[in-house]
């Protein structure tokens, strides 16, 4: 009997150094036909397009690892090559939505063609590893920390999430104190996600102290220069009420990073305040649901620092439609929901939000002057691909400004992602299996806040030629 186990496991040994060999000698004779390396060209790509999600623990698969070369015993990025060019030609990766003609977005994470060009180079040229070998792991895949550094204000569930084996979905929600000494602004925030692969959504809101009005702000109202006018003229200020809570603060989605708001832009977090943190989780089909899903992410909040002004007040609005009905067996059944902005503002992100039916998204501004013009299209919406969209430049929506969302929803058999087999009319709603018409619109005033600056004149170099001054901020 010992000789049949020790004569077994020799043959097991003999057929891992036999296919080890063969792969080694296939990839000894692969013929390189290109100069682009994963070292030199591709490398960098990935760790800013796709590692966000092909890197170990991370949403895709953990065999489908991205982060190193790769060796014959553990693949990486050189063995995923030929499919790797395959999805990105064909444009289902990475899975950015919007049509590049209709907006432009900061966090963008369509490849540019020369990145396309690149890695098809690189994967039909044999994918040679370069002259910089066995490069390790990108740090920030290696383990999850703050990326702008740690933030001045923490918040967790006290006693983390557990998701029970053999369980999809669930949701945790908390809601924690706020422990500031004075009001302040949140300039950013970040969430550091513990278990990307099993969360789907993390959302955060400011709730106002309990008992506590708000009183209206003074702000500087936007006019036109006139040099002619009185000095006290110039400057005009009004008296601006406050909105009430839950006030969106941000999400996480998946392929999401962290967010830095405008420069001199700020939310403002009020003393005596409290955060509500909700994380959705879900349990992917092709992982491992024989165990207790452990999760205790976080959300950092940055703040205005002392003598750092803000006078940009950061709000969002939310554009909804919370009833209706997508009909069974409606292939492309169009749903609308609309907001008119009653302040002159400038958008800086929208978060859209749509159910497991949804075909597709615009978003729409309509001026007062009749004009409109196309913000956001998604051709081709899909639910598992929900993303948070920032705009590259903030767009301007005066008072009167109609934001339209026009969506169309697949109720029929032909849809693969329709939960239902026959088809059923489906509600609106805000459990997970409703369907949904709903975005976020974050924006920063036009009127500034009203505060007091002291400006100082600064000598120009001796060097520079050209009269006059050059003034500077003094933080107070």
């Amino acid at each position: 009997m010992k000789c049949k186990v020790l004569g077994a496991i020799s043959m097991i040994a003999l057929l891992i150094v036999t296919v080890l060999s063969v792969t080694d000698r296939a990839r000894a004779h692969t013929r390189i036909t290109t100069e682009v390396t994963w070292s030199e060209h591709i490398r960098a790509i990935l760790i800013e397009k796709c590692m966000t999600c092909h890197h170990p623990g991370g949403i895709a698969p953990d065999y489908a690892d991205f982060t190193v070369y790769g060796t014959d015993t553990m693949p990486g990025a050189w063995a995923w090559k030929t499919a790797m060019e395959e999805e990105i030609v064909m444009g289902r990766m990475p899975p950015w939505k919007p049509d590049e003609r209709f907006g432009s977005f900061s966090n963008v994470k369509e490849l540019t063609v020369e990145e396309v060009n690149l890695i098809s180079a690189w994967a039909n040229g044999g994918g040679p590893q370069g002259p910089y070998r066995n490069l390790p792991v990108p740090e920030q895949f290696q383990r999850a920390d703050w990326a702008f550094g740690r933030p001045d204000l923490i918040f967790s569930q006290p006693q983390g999430h557990v998701v029970p084996a053999n369980q999809q979905y669930d949701t945790a929600e908390v809601v924690l104190a706020v422990e500031i000494e004075e009001d302040t602004y949140i300039t950013g925030y970040e969430f550091l996600v513990e278990n990307p692969k099993n969360i789907f959504r993390m959302t955060a809101y400011v709730l106002d102290p309990e008992g506590v009005e708000m009183p209206p702000i003074e702000v500087e109202v936007k006019t036109a220069y006139d040099p002619l006018a009185d000095e006290d003229e110039r400057v005009q200020v009004r008296l601006r009420e406050m909105p009430e809570g839950p006030h969106f603060v941000g999400q996480w989605v998946r392929g999401d990073g962290p967010v830095l708001f405008p420069d001199a832009a700020g939310r403002l977090l009020r003393k005596g305040s409290k955060v509500q943190l909700r994380i959705e989780y879900r349990r992917p089909d092709f992982a491992d649901w024989s165990e207790d899903i452990r999760d205790n992410s976080k959300l950092g909040l940055y703040i205005a620092q002392p003598g750092e002004e803000v006078d940009l007040l950061v709000e969002s609005k939310v554009v909804k439609n919370p009833d209706f009905v997508i009909k069974a067996e409606e292939s492309n059944q169009e749903v609308r929901a609309e907001l008119t902005m009653e302040e002159n503002v400038h958008l800086i992100g929208i978060n859209p939000y749509l159910g497991s039916l949804a075909k597709s998204l615009e978003v729409k501004a309509t001026y007062p002057d009749g004009l409109s013009r196309t913000l956001m299209w998604i051709p081709e919406y899909k639910k598992r691909w929900t993303a948070s969209y920032r705009f590259e430049r903030p767009v301007a929506a005066p008072v009167g400004t109609r934001i339209e969302m026009i969506a169309h929803y697949d109720n029929s058999e032909d849809n693969l992602d329709n939960p239902n087999s026959p088809p059923i009319d489906v509600a609106s709603g805000p459990d997970r299996d409703d369907e949904q018409l709903l975005a976020m619109l974050t924006y920063t005033l036009d009127d500034h806040l009203n505060v007091e600056v002291e400006f100082t004149p600064r000598e120009r170099p001796v060097s520079e030629s050209g009269g006059g001054m050059v003034f500077t901020e003094v933080p107070n």
